[in-house]
């Protein structure tokens, strides 16, 4: 079909515009001329798609610097007068020459111009395939493993009534989370904030859960996949004893006053008020009392009496003496909810149960008072006991039906938990049918599933979620790299001996040969780890992960896969405490090199009971306790020795409140007093705000003595705190002593192993809070550098290693966090070259510092660390969104200038930017998110290049990372067949050639 003129012209005037949206605000141009536009230009097809468009053309998208960002390619008439694509310039140019191919000529007819759109449409679909950084799917836990925690239960359920069934569950963590009822796994999980404590939860068509205060946050959340339904908050007085309960679309808040009971009312979906009413309630008024809610009632007991009444009715409280159940108790008893309809009244030796009913408590059954009691829900009316049974590692559970009282015996079994359970509760139970099955709780943090009757079908291991202090160590070597250690290190063998044990050795090694040759060596179990597969590797990557946690019990785990090789159950072990913060120091006694003398680590705590030390010694390759010992005293500060004795032992250097040396095991005195001229010890009074040194100089032969030598006191201030107190790490190694300028002259880092850096935190009228650094030397006690920063606050985490400083603080007047860098040199010049002596060295280290916007806050930080020290510094730091960031050390150098010169390029420093950034490819645990992270562990690997992460707090994370690339080790795709090929060809024409070059010698000979 021909065009007519009037169309033609139409047509080849092409007055097209081109509109794209900016702030609100509309900008067009004709096509072919440059757009300026600020935006990215997936932002601008929506405006463009609007407009109106005649003709065809393609416009340059730019953004404001004139720097072309894509071509926006326009179809006329014969296309609809449409936007056809919208993408960076090849996909402009490629659409471009598709479009000109595809209308031609005006005269084209228009399913030519059909063509080229669904062309044109195509490429716009491609250009969403770009390259990007990632993993390949086989990488995904080669080298790192996550598991994820939840920790100690506080409210749990049964889901009956959905598709699935499953575990609800609230815990102390303030996490609230689904279990697969069969395997125990995480179906669901939703971490609140951390101060955002879980005062209830009940279980209905969704799950609702009231937390927070003093401002409370009530929420439901969709109990099949864990999403958020409504929320609304409001604020209530708070107190210990502040009660809540759910009944029939209400939600109720029950606080006890001055001789009254208030109870206020809300609609549970809107939080609308249905208003308060307070009830008169005497003893309350300073007596000793105790309340719970049974469903919609409030009981309460006095020493004498009970008192209830329904939070529905809202009348005034029945009254009924403990007397007429023949209960005469001589204190206030403890009541707890059983179920729906019943609760407990605890007193010492028993405990009876009550069933609520319309006229009042009506006893049911007795039980012994350490037994845990619970009745199911619904209408199976049967009520569960489990006693702890003395002395053995079983528990009995039993059934009791509510409505007679009388035990049913269907129900009743004895569980084996073995040696590695504590005393448990019952926090959740159900019975469906014939069907029974509960939720226990340790007090190890374990969560048990049972069916009843039967025995634990599952366990969870809580405990994982309150890690306090980690190592990670070497496994041992295989016997036979064993058998030829002890070969060399006999001393008094003698030559015959030394020949026999030679020979010995080398039948194993042929009888192993053998074997290997043979496929008689029986591989690892599948099943779990064993104890053939417990050795060490040839690149030292295979290591011991020991952990203590808060709930008294210590793990060993498997770094490779992360399972669970064994477990100490410490009953009456409880951390120690530095401020606020719960520490337990553990050290490593006798690593597992030296063979054949038992591997050794120590754990000091204090007795949850009586408050003095308490050391424990194990092995922690197979998690044997050696000994546990009470000291007799408190601990105020403990100190590893330098140096190992005869038996390689490094003990332990204890000081307790009276200042007063001991050390540990007892055998390990002897070594301490020989190198007690030598030895200094630093220690804290946080609330004191004092820091002191002390000498050990003044050791008899007999006993240890600790004399004082310095003091330093903080200034004084309102709200005073010692935030943190950091020194270096023991184990690391400097590998350079210098730092080489653009000059080639060599400045010399100030490497003082016995400086801790000391910051603390202290209010002021003018600048709100005030943050002071001090760096000291733990022997002399000078002060080496200090800093102060105004208007800044915690929270503070410190990184200090070799001659550097890093930590991060809360800018108060700018509302950020910034990291504060520092580096210290000696100068030009080393003061000394042989050992470095905090008593002789009287150099003032030049300082070099900088501050730096961190665009999150951070939760803690880590620097890594190798065996030598060759490899480059990265800065491991935890993210509150659950990303662990790996930084190089360069982006934090504070010798990083404002305007860069060729001497600084030469140095491979770069130019200095404020803010740091946070590339998403250095986010080393990719989409596995580690919720709350309380500390990082970094160890040095067998290799150089390569340092070993763990993450732990809520959930664990482990991982390999190598800051300098994993220079020392060969890829796994490393193709070893065609380097084989190579060398076995140059070989192969290295002999022709010498044969080819022989022959032509002999025939050159021969003319």
């Amino acid at each position: 079909m021909e065009s007519t003129p009037g169309q033609r012209q139409h047509q080849q005037s092409v007055q097209t515009r081109l509109f794209y949206r900016e702030n609100s605000q509309l900008y067009g141009s004709t096509a072919g001329a440059e757009i300026a536009t600020r935006n990215q230009h997936h932002n601008i097809i929506p405006a463009l798609k609007s407009s109106s468009i005649v003709g065809s053309g393609k416009s340059e998208l730019r953004d404001e610097s004139h720097r072309s960002i894509g071509f926006a390619v326009l179809c006329g008439p014969a296309c609809g007068s449409r936007i056809v694509v919208v993408g960076g310039p090849l996909i402009g140019l490629i659409a471009g020459m598709a479009l000109t191919v595809a209308s031609g000529p005006v005269s084209k007819s228009s399913d030519m111009c059909s063509k080229g759109y669904y062309i044109l449409w195509t490429l716009f679909f491609l250009q969403f395939f770009t390259c990007v950084s990632c993993l390949f799917e086989d990488q995904i836990g080669k080298f790192d493993w996550r598991q994820r925690y939840i920790g100690k239960i506080r409210f749990a359920a049964f889901d009956a009534v959905s598709g699935t069934r499953k575990i609800l569950v609230a815990t102390e963590q303030n996490v609230l989370a689904a279990l697969h009822p069969k395997s125990g796994n995480i179906l669901w999980q939703q971490v609140l904030e951390k101060d955002e404590s879980v005062q209830h939860m009940h279980v209905g068509k969704e799950l609702v859960s009231v937390s927070g205060g003093p401002r409370v946050h009530v929420r439901a959340w969709d109990k099949t996949n864990g999403l958020l339904a409504w929320e609304w908050s409001l604020s209530q007085q708070q107190s210990a004893r502040a009660r809540w309960a759910v009944d029939k679309g209400r939600l109720y808040h029950v606080v006890p006053l001055d001789g009254q009971l208030e109870v206020s009312a809300f609609s549970l979906e809107s939080g609308f008020d249905l208003g308060s009413r307070r009830l008169a309630a005497p003893w309350t008024a300073g007596g000793a009392y105790d309340c719970v809610l049974v469903g919609a009632t409030v009981v309460c007991v006095t020493q004498h009496s009970f008192y209830w009444t329904s939070l529905a009715d809202g009348g005034a409280f029945a009254e009924v003496p403990l007397a007429s159940f023949d209960l005469t108790p001589a204190a206030v008893p403890v009541l707890s909810g059983v179920g729906e309809l019943a609760f407990s009244l605890r007193l010492p030796g028993k405990q009876t149960v009550f069933l609520m009913g319309d006229k009042g408590p009506r006893a049911i059954h007795e039980a012994s008072a350490t037994a845990s009691l619970l009745a199911t829900p619904f209408d199976s009316n049967i009520m569960f006991k489990l006693e702890n049974k003395p002395d053995s590692s079983a528990l009995q559970v039993s059934a009791v039906s509510l409505n007679t009282g009388v035990e049913v015996d269907e129900y009743s079994s004895t569980l084996i938990l073995g040696s590695k359970f504590s005393p448990c509760t019952l926090t959740a139970a159900i019975c469906i049918k014939d069907e029974c099955a509960a939720v226990l709780s340790g007090d190890d943090h374990t969560i048990s599933f049972v069916n009843i009757p039967g025995q634990i079908t599952w366990t969870r291991e809580e405990a994982l979620a309150s890690i306090i202090s980690t190592e990670i160590i070497d496994l041992p070597v295989s016997d036979l790299d064993a058998a030829i250690e002890s070969e060399f290190g006999s001393k008094q063998a003698g030559i015959v001996g030394m020949v026999m044990r030679r020979l010995t050795s080398q039948v194993m090694q042929i009888k192993v040969l053998a074997q290997t040759v043979l496929g008689l060596v029986q591989p690892a179990s599948s099943s779990g780890p064993s104890r053939a597969s417990l050795i060490r590797d040839t690149f030292g990557l295979h290591k011991m992960i020991v952990a203590v946690t808060s709930a008294g019990k210590a793990f060993g785990i498997d770094n490779l896969r992360g399972e669970l090789i064994w477990q100490i159950q410490l009953p009456r072990f409880a951390p120690l405490h530095v401020g606020k913060s719960p520490v337990v120091p553990l050290y490593v006694l006798r690593t597992t090199s030296h063979v054949p003398f038992t591997p050794l680590c120590a754990i000091l705590g204090k007795d949850r009971l009586t408050g003095e030390g308490l050391a424990v010694a194990f092995e922690p390759i197979k998690g044997l306790v050696l000994s546990s010992d009470a000291l007799g005293y408190k601990v105020q500060q403990v100190m590893q020795l330098p140096h190992p004795d005869d038996e390689f032992l490094r003990g332990l250097v204890v000081l307790d409140d009276q200042l007063k040396v001991h050390a540990y095991p007892p055998e390990s005195k002897a070594n301490a007093i020989k190198q007690a001229a030598s030895l200094y010890m630093f220690t804290t009074w946080p609330a004191k705000g004092t820091f002191a040194g002390f000498s050990f100089a003044h050791s008899t032969k007999q006993d240890l003595v600790a004399t004082k030598v310095w003091e330093l006191q903080l200034p004084d201030g309102p709200d005073r705190e010692v935030v943190a107190v950091v020194g270096k790490n023991p184990t690391e190694r400097v590998n350079s002593q210098g730092r080489v300028l653009a000059d080639r002259s060599v400045m010399y880092k100030y490497i003082n192993p016995n400086l801790i850096a000391i910051i603390s935190q202290v209010s002021d009228s003018s600048h709100k809070y005030i943050l002071n650094m001090y760096l000291v030397d733990g022997v002399s006690g000078a002060v080496v550098h200090s800093a102060t920063h105004k208007r800044a606050r915690a929270p503070v985490n410190v990184v200090h290693s070799e001659n550097w400083l890093v930590y991060s603080y809360f800018n108060e007047k700018m509302r950020r966090t910034e990291l504060a860098s520092f580096e210290l040199y000696e100068g030009k010049s080393r003061s000394n070259t042989t050992a470095f002596s905090s008593k002789s060295n009287s150099v003032r280290p030049l300082v070099e510092q900088q501050a730096y916007i961190f665009p999150s806050t951070v939760d803690t930080m880590k620097e890594t660390i190798t065996e030598k020290g060759i490899t480059s510094k990265h800065l491991i730091m935890a993210l509150p969104n659950g990303n662990i960031l790996e930084l190089p050390w360069m982006f934090v150098d504070p010798r990083r200038p404002t305007v860069q010169t060729g001497e600084m390029r030469d140095e491979g420093v770069i130019p200095y930017t404020p803010e740091l950034p946070i590339p998403p490819d250095a986010i080393i645990n990719y989409n596995q998110t580690v919720n709350r992270v309380r500390g990082i562990h970094t160890a040095p690997s067998g290799l150089e290049s390569t340092c070993l992460v763990l993450v732990y707090g809520l959930d664990l994370f482990y991982i390999r990372v190598a800051p300098s690339k994993a220079f020392d080790l060969l890829k796994d795709d490393f193709d070893h067949f065609l380097i084989a090929a190579v060398l076995l060809g140059l070989v192969i024409a290295s002999y022709v050639t010498k044969k080819l070059a022989a022959r032509k010698a002999r025939n050159q000979a021969w003319k």
